[in-house]
């Protein structure tokens, strides 16, 4: 029976060219895409495994609402956030300032003497 099916596939594929190469296409188009999604999701979701602490690792985000809305966000915090949450929080065990790597390289041209 199964052999049945086989053979009526390949000879409805052969026989309709065009319909079977795009479906064939479409299909890997879709499986391609969906490996990728997975891909990216899987590393968003696991950047901080490879820390023993990774259920206490935690990033402060600042936003403001305008009228209910926000209408800024960022992770860019005051440089007063990490000493005053050790301080404020007794939960709090350490902190870390971490910049963007544009923030930290100088982008300034540098002139000969002579």
């Amino acid at each position: 029976m199964l052999k049945n099916y086989i053979i009526s596939a390949f000879r409805s594929t052969v026989k309709n060219k065009l319909h079977s190469s795009l479906n064939i296409f479409g299909l890997a188009t879709g499986m391609a895409g969906a490996l990728l999604i997975l891909q990216y999701v899987m590393f968003e979701t696991s950047y901080n495994d490879f820390h023993e602490n990774r259920d206490d690792i935690y990033r402060i985000s600042y936003s403001k609402e305008k009228g209910g809305v926000e209408s800024f966000n960022t992770v860019l915090t005051y440089t007063g956030v990490g000493p005053l949450m050790v301080e404020q929080f007794p939960e709090v065990v350490d902190y870390v300032r971490m910049r963007p790597a544009s923030l930290i390289t100088s982008r300034s041209s540098l002139s000969s003497s002579r």
